[in-house]
């Protein structure tokens, strides 16, 4: 709007200096034949310099168009005048609102609004700078907002370990006479308090890697039955305790085009989600395929399930289902969609109650 209001401005203000010019140019022509006009009047029909009168009726329509052209000229000169002082007055507020937002700026306050404008390339130029600087101040809002969510969750996770850490170390020292069995125990009840902590604390920071972008994906080819593979020794403890089948299904040859260290992470965390939700004794099975436009890799459970209202929150960072262990943190699966997402990936879920979950990872092949 701004844009088309100046640019109006300025066709008025050239119409009007060529109709001053204009009228200029006609009144002193018009002066010219005057004269000659003049002269010649007295030369052809003898006439004295007293003879105003027939000169006058004579000239008469000469000095209707010079009456004509000098009024002209005079509301052409007072439109200029008038169009000069009102775009002053306008640059004037406009001078004075840039000067008010460097002021702010200075106290960094970049809370006003800008907006576009065609006035010279100062201006212009000054603008493009506020607009930046706006868009630097909410990424450190943003920044700063996410680093205090961090520590609140933080404060949040690890105050329950630390809690019974604090408790068992407090029962060691005012229980003088347990046996060294008790005592065992107590150690091994810390040592595994103590190693939620270590999982926490590496897993919050692997989160906040991928917040701020502090880490760059590799493109290499992964085979998808090496990477299964070492998803399985990490979880050889967990999957022995629990007794649980592992089927797995799929092509030597599958690959797909990703970071190997960090797609390990997002697939461990979603088959230990599936382990956690599944009986003793169970069978989990893990199928992969590919087509010429993804990869796929599937994980199935045939665990406890999900409703749909834990459906829709599995992958929030923090969410704890109905069904959840009462040691997750429920950062896991948050932390995998976070890594499939960055690799250009799709995962997605499919649970029904007392039934199982699916989980469906899908990686697109780049042309």
């Amino acid at each position: 709007m701004k844009y088309k209001s100046n640019t109006l401005s300025t066709v008025i203000r050239l119409v009007i200096i060529i109709t001053i010019v204009m009228c200029m140019l006609i009144c002193g022509a018009f002066y010219l034949i005057n004269n000659r006009q003049k002269q010649a009047l007295y030369n052809n029909y003898n006439l004295s310099i007293n003879d105003t009168i027939a000169v006058y009726e004579i000239q008469k329509n000469v000095n209707e168009y010079i009456i004509v052209a000098i009024i002209i000229l005079v509301i052409s000169s007072m439109l200029y005048i008038l169009i000069n002082y009102i775009s002053y007055k306008n640059e004037k507020k406009e001078l004075q609102e840039i000067l008010k937002n460097v002021e702010k700026i200075y106290k960094n306050d970049y809370s006003f609004i800008v907006e576009e404008t065609s006035k010279g390339i100062f201006q212009s130029e000054l603008y493009k700078l506020f607009i930046k600087l706006q868009e630097y101040a909410k990424e450190i809002e943003t920044d700063r907002n996410k680093l205090n969510s961090y520590l609140s969750d933080i404060s949040h996770q690890i105050r329950t370990p630390l809690f019974s850490v604090t408790v068992l170390v407090d029962n060691l020292i005012e229980n003088n006479h347990l046996s060294k069995k008790e005592k065992k125990e107590y150690l091994n009840k810390i040592s595994l308090q103590l190693d939620k902590i270590s999982w926490l604390v590496d897993n919050l920071l692997k989160m906040a890697q991928l917040d701020t972008k502090a880490i760059i994906m590799s493109k290499d080819i992964i085979y998808v039955k090496e990477i299964v593979k070492e998803v399985l020794k990490n979880l050889e403890v967990m999957i022995d305790l629990k007794a649980s089948k592992i089927k797995i299904k799929g092509n030597d040859e599958v690959s797909f085009i990703g970071d190997f260290k960090w797609s390990l992470e997002a697939l461990t965390n979603i088959f230990k989600n599936s382990l956690e939700h599944s009986e003793n004794g169970s069978n989990i099975y893990i199928n992969y395929e590919e087509n010429p436009l993804y990869t796929e890799i599937k994980i199935k459970d045939t665990g406890c399930g999900m409703d749909k209202e834990d459906l829709k929150h599995i992958f929030d960072r923090f969410y704890k289902g109905k069904n959840s262990n009462k040691d997750s943190f429920g950062i896991g699966l948050s932390l995998a969609k976070e890594i499939i997402d960055l690799q250009d990936g799709e995962i997605n879920v499919k649970s029904k109650l007392n039934i199982g979950t699916e989980f469906s990872i899908r990686f697109i092949k780049k042309s």
